[in-house]
C-alpha cells in the first residue's frame, strides 16, 4: 500500500492524512480476560481484513472471531463463532461513518443453553452514523433466529446527548409453540393442542428518555387479532393505552375442565358473566399505576360463556382505580358496571 502526502481538514480543524492502502489486516489477534471474583474467564481470537482502504470510499471489510467463556476451571463453557462482512466508508470531512450490506452470522454453543447451537443471521442494508449531528439511520434490518424473522427500520437522533428515536418493526408469522419447544419451555396443559401455532407482530414507535409512543401495535395470535395504541410517560410513570381485539376463544388456552367441575351444577349466565369480567380485569396490575386504559373486545368465549362484546374504560390515579363503565353484551342483552377501587 501507499500513503499520499495530501491532507484534508475536518470541521473540527483536525488534519487527517490521505489514506490509500490495498489491504489492512489484523491476523490472529487474541484477547484473554479473567475475573476471579466472578469465577469467569474468556478468550477471543479474531481476524480482520480491510481492502481498498481510501477515505470517502467503501472498504470491503471481513471479520471472523471465536469467543469462549467459562468458569476459571474450564467448566460450563460457552462458545460463540462470529462471521461479519460489510462495506465500510469513513467520511473524514463531515465526520461520519457508513456500513453497507452488513451480514453478521453467529453460532453459540454450550451445555447451559436451551438451544445448542443457537444460530442467528443479521443483515442490514445501510447503517449511517453522523458524529457532529449525533444521528443514526438503520435501513433494511433483518434478524433470523429460532424460526422467527424480524425486520426493522430505525432512526435515532441526538443519540449521545438527548436521544430520540423512531422505529418500525415486524415479526413475520411464526409458530410460538415451536419457538417455546426449541427453548425447552414447557407449556401448561391446554384444552386445544392446536393453539399457539401462528403469531405475528407489527409495531411503529417513537420516543425519547421522557416519553414513548407506540402507534399502531398489531398482534395476531391464531385466530385472534389485537390493535393497540400506547403512550407511556416515563418520569413520572403514566400511560394512556387503548386496545381493540376480536375473536378469542379463551377456553382453548385454559386447562381442560376436570370431570368433577363438569358434573357440578351449571352456574347461571349472570354468575358466569360476573366471573368472566372479574377474570379479565388485571386488578393487581393496575392498582399501583397512574394512567388510562380503554379496552374493547368482540366475540369472546370464556368458561363456556359467549360474549358478543366487552368494553372497559379505566382510569388509575393516586391509588384509586375507576371503571366507568365495564360493559358486557351477551345473549341479546347487556350489563354495565361503574366501579371504584
Amino acid at each position: 500500500g501507499s500513503t499520499d502526502t495530501e491532507s484534508g481538514e475536518t470541521e473540527s480543524g483536525f488534519t487527517l492524512p490521505e489514506i490509500a492502502l490495498d489491504e489492512l489486516s489484523i491476523v490472529n489477534a487474541q484477547i484473554n480476560y479473567q475475573d476471579a471474583s466472578a469465577n469467569m474467564k474468556a478468550n477471543m481470537v479474531s481476524n480482520v481484513t480491510f481492502t481498498d482502504v481510501r477515505l470517502d470510499q467503501a472498504w470491503p471489510m471481513r471479520m471472523d472471531a471465536t469467543i469462549t467463556q467459562s468458569a476459571l476451571d474450564g467448566s460450563n463453557p460457552l462458545t460463540a463463532e462470529i462471521d461479519f462482512g460489510a462495506n465500510f466508508t469513513l467520511f473524514a470531512e463531515r465526520q461520519a461513518v457508513s456500513f453497507e450490506n452488513i451480514a453478521l452470522n453467529s453460532k453459540i454453543t454450550g451445555d447451559s443453553l436451551p438451544v445448542s447451537p443457537l444460530d442467528s443471521r443479521l443483515n442490514i442494508s445501510q447503517l449511517d452514523f453522523d458524529i457532529p449531528q449525533e444521528n443514526a439511520v438503520i435501513d433494511g434490518l433483518s434478524l433470523q433466529t429460532l424460526g422467527m424473522n424480524l425486520t426493522a427500520q430505525v432512526r435515532a437522533f441526538q443519540v449521545l446527548s438527548a436521544p430520540e428515536f423512531s422505529i418500525v418493526t415486524d415479526i413475520a408469522e411464526f409458530s410460538p409453540k415451536d419457538v417455546l419447544n426449541k427453548l425447552d419451555i414447557a407449556l401448561p396443559e391446554m384444552a386445544d393442542d392446536s393453539v399457539l401455532q401462528s403469531a405475528s407482530l407489527s409495531v411503529a414507535a417513537q420516543g425519547s428518555l421522557e416519553r414513548i409512543t407506540a402507534q399502531p401495535i398489531s398482534i395476531k395470535l391464531d385466530e385472534t387479532t389485537l390493535e393497540a395504541n400506547a403512550l407511556v410517560n416515563l418520569a413520572p410513570l403514566s400511560w394512556d393505552i387503548t386496545l381493540a381485539g376480536a375473536n378469542l376463544d379463551l377456553d382453548r388456552y385454559l386447562p381442560p375442565p376436570a370431570e368433577e367441575e363438569e358434573a357440578a351444577t351449571t352456574p347461571t349466565s349472570e354468575e358466569q358473566a360476573a366471573e368472566a369480567v372479574g377474570d379479565l380485569i388485571p386488578v393487581e396490575l393496575v392498582r399501583s399505576l397512574n394512567g388510562h386504559l380503554g379496552l374493547a373486545f368482540d366475540t369472546l368465549k370464556v368458561k363456556n360463556l359467549n360474549i358478543d362484546r366487552i368494553e372497559l374504560d379505566s382510569t388509575q390515579a393516586n391509588g384509586k382505580v375507576s371503571i366507568a363503565p365495564a360493559q358486557v353484551n351477551l345473549y341479546d342483552g347487556s350489563a354495565a358496571v361503574n366501579a371504584e377501587l
